[in-house]
């Protein structure tokens, strides 16, 4: 992808046309739509980059001097006034039309002139010259291509930048073996040259999010108040656009720190590994509560759609055990709404070892009085997805995590999600590293020490007696307690691994409202739009209580304009975060879909004392998406 300073990136919306009345594409005669410089020579007209010689001519021939290439390249960026130099050309004058240009190119390094005193206004520009200015203008970035031409010789001004320009395809030189360095350049080759070299929306967007990256250590010692600031962590990031990838980049490292030998279970010491693994964009990520939108949600979806579950059902007519304390009662959509009455958490992990032993817990559950809001004041419930999970495996007749897997992933291509990815072909090196242990769940139920989330003062025994915690680093093992130590890896509210491509797959596909291609290049649909609509539509009304905040507006299980969704959030905006610092939306108001995958847990807590992991929503997700929609303008 091209490498662009940001001048050059904003080439497009800042240059002003100095197009005269009356002049606009296609009233050039010597400019056919056949000629390979037909395109740049409207970009450059559209753009105010240069005027035609004539009212209906452009003069495509016509040679180039160094004036008008610098002021060609000076419009490209915006014609941004030089700052800080002093002019030291004999033959540049203010009032000269290039004075500007020539200002801005020396301050810059673009170009020094030809000699002491002396810019060369008048003088030829040459091919080597014009890729030299480019490359230069857009920082010199990297390339890898060998060099084909004979006339290009190590050491020359221009060796790197006739290199770079032949990988970035702005010129593939006279010939297969010559660049002609010396050739003087035409208008119409000047024009393609500046057109070719124009920034793709991908480039703009990438050098966006890359600023942000390159400054979030420093944001977050200062602005977020993490003393390590963003150490040892990394993110895969991926942004659609009118169903077109724009972006889908990792940043930083996989997995950077281990567990001392000997760290207590509820403070970790922290070192870092010899060979720190780096992030890769398909590294796959333990998802935390992203699972309750893009595995549980997804399966109630599905039994909606196929008329076996309507959502004012109570669970209790699918699921006959689920009795008892009221529960009976609760229904589907209660469930997906977080206003069922059921405990937000409980450590079940300190009674629990498998599945099965999780499902007889929820339904000795009982019910707590004022958490039944009926969408007024949702309290946000694991215990809600895992009771969704455990009635759906009662209607299919199959395990929850093998109905997604056969009915969604599968036919979505997603081959890279799943519980338990180690059991499931994949290995540590596929998977991002989370937290150190559990520390946060051990602080959560050591009352005696710690006052973390929710009164576990009934489990004390229990957590005395307990002998599971884990004291590693847990790599494609699913941080959750609940889920992990409890359930075996499996769970409807955390457990799925996925990438940041898999989930954009699915969530594409609910805004193109159900419809997918399949493998042999088929249309079809996954579940309706109206399916769609249902789940994605608000079903709570917590704004009304709380002065117009939709902090805890809920559809049927996804979250709906958050604030770590962006400026222009909507209530039509759908998705989902995760405690391991993973968040997905998509937004149909402008077809566009963000997904943020960290592995926050690597750089620990803020403090050793403070109990609380980074607020990725609130700084790398919310800028990041921020960047992107800046570059956008939505």
């Amino acid at each position: 992808m091209k490498k662009r300073i940001l001048a050059l990136a904003l080439a497009l919306c800042m240059a002003f046309s100095l197009v005269p009345m009356g002049q606009a594409e296609g009233v050039f005669t010597d400019v056919p739509e056949s000629a390979f410089f037909y395109e740049p020579v409207m970009w450059a007209v559209e753009n105010g980059i240069t005027t035609g010689t004539s009212n209906d001519t452009f003069s495509p021939a016509d040679l180039c001097v160094r004036a008008h290439i610098v002021t060609f390249l000076w419009k490209a960026n915006g014609s941004p006034k030089a700052e800080k130099v002093v002019n030291p050309f004999m033959d540049v004058k203010e009032g000269n039309y290039w004075y500007d240009a020539a200002m801005w190119a020396l301050e810059n390094g673009i170009t020094n002139g030809v000699a002491e005193y002396q810019f060369g206004s008048a003088a030829p520009c040459t091919r080597a010259q014009l890729v030299s200015f480019l490359y230069a203008a857009a920082g010199k970035p990297e390339y890898t291509i060998d060099n084909p031409f004979v006339d290009v010789a190590e050491g020359t001004f221009y060796y790197d930048a006739a290199l770079w320009a032949l990988e970035e395809g702005i010129t593939a030189g006279t010939s297969a073996t010559t660049f002609s360095p010396s050739k003087t350049i035409s208008r119409a080759e000047a024009v393609t040259f500046l057109y070719k070299a124009q920034p793709t929306l991908e480039d703009k967007v990438e050098a966006a999010v890359d600023a942000y990256w390159a400054d979030i250590d420093n944001q977050l010692k200062t602005g977020a108040g993490y003393p390590h600031g963003a150490e040892g962590m990394g993110a895969v990031v991926l942004a659609i656009k009118d169903g077109k990838v724009i972006l889908n980049k990792a940043y930083g490292y996989a997995h950077y720190y281990d567990a001392a030998e000997g760290s207590d279970y509820w403070n970790p010491t922290y070192e870092k590994i010899a060979n720190p693994r780096e992030m890769k964009v398909d590294t796959m990520f333990d998802l935390a509560s992203v699972t309750k939108v893009m595995a549980t949600t997804q399966t109630i979806m599905l039994l909606v759609d196929r008329g076996l579950l309507d959502v004012n059902d109570t669970v209790n007519k699918h699921w006959p055990e689920f009795t008892g304390d009221g529960k009976e009662n609760i229904t589907v959509a209660q469930l997906l709404t977080h206003s069922s009455g059921l405990p937000q958490w409980e450590a079940t992990f300190l009674y629990c070892d498998t599945h099965e032993e999780q499902m007889k817990y929820i339904e000795g559950l009982k019910i707590v009085p004022e958490y039944r809001t009926d969408g007024g004041e949702p309290k946000y419930s694991d215990f809600s997805f895992m009771t969704l999970a455990f009635m759906a495996e009662k209607i299919t007749g199959v395990p929850m995590e093998q109905f997604v897997q056969e009915n969604i992933y599968e036919p979505l291509g997603m081959t890279r999600t799943t519980y338990v990815p180690l059991e499931n072909g994949f290995t540590k090196e596929d998977c991002a590293a989370t937290s150190l242990g559990n520390p946060y769940e051990y602080r959560m139920v050591d009352e005696e020490n710690w006052n973390v989330g929710y009164d576990c003062t009934k489990d004390a025994e229990a957590f005395k007696a307990f002998t599971g915690w884990r004291n590693y680093t847990l790599i494609g093992e699913v941080n959750d307690g609940n889920c992990g130590m409890g359930g075996g890896g499996i769970a409807g509210h955390a457990g799925l691994f996925s990438t940041a491509s898999d989930l954009g797959i699915l969530l594409q596909c609910m805004l193109d409202g159900g419809k997918y291609i399949d493998a042999d290049g088929n249309e079809q649909q996954l579940y309706s739009e109206e399916t769609v609509k249902l789940f994605t539509t608000k079903h709570t009304c917590y704004a009304e209580n709380h002065g117009g905040s939709l902090s805890e507006e809920f559809g049927y299980g996804f979250k709906l304009d958050q604030s770590w969704m962006g400026k222009s959030a909507t209530e039509n905006v759908f998705g989902h975060d995760g405690f391991t610092g993973t968040t997905v939306f998509a937004d149909p108001d402008n077809d566009y879909i963000f997904v943020c995958l960290t592995n926050k847990m690597q750089c620990g807590f803020r403090t050793a004392t403070s109990n609380n992991y980074y607020n990725t929503n609130s700084w790398a997700s919310w800028n990041m998406n921020q960047a992107v929609k800046d570059v956008l303008g939505i």
